[in-house]
C-alpha cells in the first residue's frame, strides 16, 4: 500500500533516510473537497487589495467543528507586519474572528459550541457581547495573544444568508513615519470586503433591497375609449316604467327636476343644433295625444 501511495504521489520517501511523509496533495484533495474552496478562491484577490490598502494583513477563519479554523492568509506589503500562520486553529469563545462567528451563527449551532467549550458563568458574561456584535455587525478588540494588536473582524455570509467564515484584521498601530491609514479607515474596508466577499458567494443584503422593487418595464398607461358616435337608435328597458304624470314637457326635453324616482331614458338622439334630447316613455300606459304638441 505504501508503495502504490509514493507511485501516486501521496507519499514521498527522503532519500537519506528512507522515511515516508505526506505530500502537499493530500492537502490539497482534502481542500478541494471542502467548501473552502470557492471561499478562498473568491476571497484571495479580494484581501489582497485589502492588504495593500490598509498596509496590514488579514485572514480567514472558518468553522471547523467546535473551534476555528485559519484557511487563508494575506501578508502585509509593507516593511512590518503582523499575521497569523495558516492552519492555526482558534478558540471561538475567546478570539476575536471566533466572537464573530459565533454572534451570527444559528442559536441551536452556538448553544451546542459554548455548552461543549465553555462554563456556565462564561456563557452568561458572552451572551450580552455576542448580541451587541450582532447590532454593530463587527467586533473590534485587543488581541488576547499579542500586546499592541487590535483585532477587528467582519462576518461573511453564504447565498443562504448564513455565516460562513470571519475577515479579520490584526491591526498594529504604526508610530513613525510609514504611510499608514487610522483603524477607523481600515475598519471601513474591511466591512467593504468583506460585503464584497459576501455578494461574489451569491449573498444579498436584505435591508437594501427595496420593499416593492420596480419593474424593469415601465406599466401601460390607461388607455382612453374612443367615443362613440350617437347613431340616433332607440334603446328600450324591458322592465316596466312607472307612470310619468308629473313630468312637465317643455318643447322635447324633460326637465330632470319632475322626473320621477325610478323613471328612465327609454331613447336618445342626437340633434343638429344641439345636444342629445332625450325623451322619457311610458309602457305601462296609453300615449297622451297631448305629448304631441
Amino acid at each position: 500500500m505504501i508503495v502504490v501511495l509514493d507511485r501516486r504521489g501521496w507519499l514521498h520517501k527522503d532519500p537519506a533516510s528512507d522515511r515516508y511523509r505526506v505530500t502537499y496533495k493530500l492537502l490539497e484533495t482534502a481542500h478541494r473537497a471542502t467548501p473552502a474552496q470557492e471561499l478562498t478562491h473568491v476571497a484571495a484577490p479580494l484581501m489582497h487589495a485589502l492588504a495593500a490598502t490598509a498596509m496590514q494583513s488579514c485572514h480567514l477563519v472558518v468553522r471547523n467543528g467546535a473551534s476555528g479554523l485559519i484557511v487563508l492568509r494575506q501578508e502585509s506589503p509593507g516593511p512590518t507586519g503582523f499575521a497569523v500562520r495558516l492552519g492555526t486553529s482558534i478558540a471561538l469563545a475567546t478570539n476575536c474572528s471566533g466572537h464573530v462567528l459565533l454572534a451570527f451563527m444559528g442559536e441551536d449551532a452556538r448553544t451546542a459550541i459554548l455548552d461543549e467549550t465553555t462554563d456556565a458563568a462564561t456563557r452568561a458574561s458572552l451572551a450580552p457581547h455576542l448580541a451587541a456584535i450582532r447590532d454593530r455587525g463587527h467586533e473590534w478588540s485587543k488581541s488576547n495573544r499579542m500586546a499592541g494588536v487590535s483585532d477587528m473582524s467582519c462576518p461573511i455570509f453564504g447565498y443562504d444568508g448564513h455565516v460562513v467564515a470571519a475577515l479579520t484584521i490584526p491591526f498594529l498601530e504604526v508610530i513613525d513615519e510609514t504611510p499608514h491609514i487610522s483603524a477607523d479607515e481600515a475598519l471601513i474596508a474591511l466591512k467593504r470586503t468583506a460585503t464584497a466577499i459576501s455578494q461574489a458567494l451569491g449573498w444579498s443584503d436584505p435591508q437594501a433591497m427595496p420593499l416593492n422593487p420596480s419593474l424593469s418595464v415601465a406599466a401601460p398607461g390607461k388607455r382612453k375609449r374612443a367615443a362613440q358616435p350617437s347613431t340616433g337608435r332607440i334603446w328600450r328597458d324591458p322592465a316596466p316604467i312607472p307612470v310619468l304624470a308629473a313630468a312637465r314637457v317643455t318643447g322635447h326635453r324633460v326637465c330632470a327636476r319632475h322626473r320621477p324616482a325610478g323613471a328612465r331614458y327609454a331613447s336618445s338622439r342626437a340633434t343638429a343644433d344641439g345636444p342629445p334630447e332625450r325623451a322619457m316613455v311610458d309602457r305601462s300606459s296609453p300615449r297622451d295625444p297631448r305629448h304631441d304638441r
